[in-house]
């Protein structure tokens, strides 16, 4: 009677934990970009998949924080993460000193908070394979979406450039966008492959078909960058685990902060020097008119707002400061109606949080990492997996909105580096309702 009851239990469990890992998924996919382009034909989707994302994830961090209904917490604050909390807190608390727009702020706030917690609590309830899994399966479903898109649904799949090229962006708004979040897929998936492969498990086909749909996805885009995005990071893994430990390990957050910094003074400073020889290539010495933006927003910013900016993501949608900055360039220039986006990750977050808010990002980064020479291998391949996307990204892309994919995997990856070696089932195990299979004290008692 004991046996079957205990199995009737440990099914029980399976069963909420498939549940739980399914509505995971489906939050990643809409994190990833779902529903995108077809919200501009049926407005409701946005709202609709955004907000209920936000509450779904909400309620799995509830129910994840006790084991009765007595237990459950509203907030399940980590102390490993209490620097993070801390300095996020900071971050918004200083925004709304600084904001126009308090409604809008708050809501935006209110989004970003929900996104930072989901991602510390996906590092915390699963082991590295796990959630690279989980995160590769939603990948797969974003794949299959935006295959529809390619040879069914071609009217919202496609766009005509200025240019006049005809032009595959997918459920994003243009192909460079959709292009690098293919490329992340890639290098995520890579990084399970590795992890699959050191634990000899076999994978199964839906990854090899993800894998063969995300490349052919990837060159239909014809994103350059996205390639670039994606080859550096894959290389890096592939030698790291062909070397097997005999690589020295990088300390990312060093390297994140040096050459995010060390970029934009070479794009501005050295770059030019050879623009006659770049030109000659047929090459843009202005990364496609990148550098002119950079020259004038730097400036900007010292007159005004230089240590605050202008809210938590709020810079475009405050129309002085834009016409501030559109008036400092050409009556004739395209700068001068560009109402968008400053194609960099450090610039945009200057002008949004300023200076101290950029100085607490890097310390987050420097925080996270702090222990990197004690990560496990799983660990420390699935951070690199995350960064190196992430790094080369920010070089000519902004990289965070509120509920982005990018802003999720960057607090996945920071919650996986503060947990440093101590990242391990035996200390940290899964909820009750998320276990999979019974414990070993469970099969001895069994």
């Amino acid at each position: 009677m004991n046996e079957r009851r205990m199995h009737k239990e440990i099914c029980l469990i399976s069963g909420k934990d498939s549940v739980v890992d399914f509505w995971v998924v489906l939050c990643i996919v809409c994190r990833l970009g779902f529903p995108g382009i077809m919200a501009e034909t049926y407005g409701f989707l946005t709202p609709l998949f955004d907000y209920g994302s936000c509450g779904v994830e909400l309620l799995i961090m509830l129910l994840a924080s006790g084991d009765s209904i007595w237990d459950l917490r509203v907030l399940d604050f980590k102390k490993k993460y209490g620097p993070l909390y801390v300095m996020m807190a900071a971050m918004l608390a200083m925004t709304f000193l600084v904001t126009s727009d308090v409604k809008g702020e708050l809501t935006t706030c209110m989004r970003l908070a929900v996104t930072v917690l989901f991602g510390l609590w996906l590092a915390d309830h699963y082991d590295t394979g796990r959630l690279l899994e989980l995160i590769c399966n939603a990948q797969g479903l974003f794949v299959l979406l935006n295959l529809l898109l390619f040879f069914v649904l071609r009217k919202w799949g496609f766009y005509y450039d200025e240019e006049g090229r005809y032009l595959f962006h997918g459920l994003m708004n243009r192909k460079n966008s959709l292009g690098e979040e293919l490329a992340y897929g890639l290098v995520l998936q890579t990084a399970s492959f590795r992890i699959k492969r050191r634990a000899q498990e076999t994978p199964k086909p839906f990854w090899w078909f993800t894998l063969g749909a995300q490349l052919f996805l990837l060159v239909s885009t014809k994103a350059v960058g996205a390639l670039f995005t994606a080859m550096v990071p894959i290389a890096y893994l592939y030698l790291h685990d062909k070397m097997k430990g005999r690589l020295p390990r990088f300390h990312w957050s060093y390297i994140y902060i040096v050459v995010s910094v060390g970029f934009l003074f070479a794009a501005l400073t050295i770059l030019p020097i050879f623009s006659p020889f770049l030109e000659s290539l047929g090459k843009d010495a202005t990364l496609s008119n990148r550098t002119i933006m950079w020259e004038e927003i730097i400036p900007f910013m010292l007159e005004s707002h230089t240590f605050t900016g202008y809210g938590m993501l709020m810079f475009w949608d405050n129309k002085r400061a834009l016409k501030s900055l559109q008036d400092r360039y050409g009556r004739d220039s395209w700068f001068r109606s560009m109402s968008f986006g400053s194609h960099n990750t450090l610039l945009e977050m200057w002008l949004d949080v300023g200076l101290f808010g950029i100085a607490l990002y890097f310390l987050m980064f420097l925080y996270s990492f702090r222990r990197i020479r004690s990560f496990s291998d799983d660990q420390y391949l699935a951070c690199s997996a995350f960064v190196l996307p992430l790094m080369i990204r920010g070089l000519t892309e902004r990289s965070y909105t509120n509920s982005s994919y990018l802003t999720l995997f960057l607090f996945v990856m920071l919650g996986l580096a503060c947990a440093g070696s101590e990242l391990k089932l035996s200390k940290y195990p899964r909820r009750p309702f998320l276990q999979t299979e019974p414990s070993a004290e469970e099969e001895n008692k069994t």
